[in-house]
């Protein structure tokens, strides 16, 4: 009788280790898919930026900073363009470094 009891209690044992088993991959497959969502490059910069908005950093640096940026970008494109000379290249980053730090330094005189 002792042996019928040790099965139906093993049976019970496997039973829940089952179910706990579904519960986790369930979860686990939830988790999933929130980082799938959260990764996608739309999700990432809507985040930075509502953190942007939302924090105590002054807002106007940041967007003289990004104007900079975006405008020693666009002159290294426009120099540069597609080039694979290397020597372009190499001046192409210098415009670019030189313009955000003129264009960013017309805002700091402001």
């Amino acid at each position: 009788m002792k042996k019928i009891n040790q099965s139906e209690l093993l049976d019970q044992m496997i039973l829940e280790l089952r179910e706990k088993r579904d519960s986790e991959l369930i979860d686990l497959k939830n988790q999933y898919q929130q980082f799938v969502l959260s990764a996608k490059p739309s999700n990432i910069i809507k985040q930075s930026i509502s953190e942007v908005y939302n924090s105590s950093i002054d807002k106007e640096t940041i967007i003289n900073a990004f104007t900079g940026f975006i405008g020693g970008y666009i002159s290294k494109k426009l120099f540069v363009g597609k080039s694979d000379n290397s020597f372009k290249e190499v001046l192409g980053n210098v415009l670019q470094y030189s313009i955000s730090t003129l264009i960013n330094k017309f805002y700091e005189k402001k």
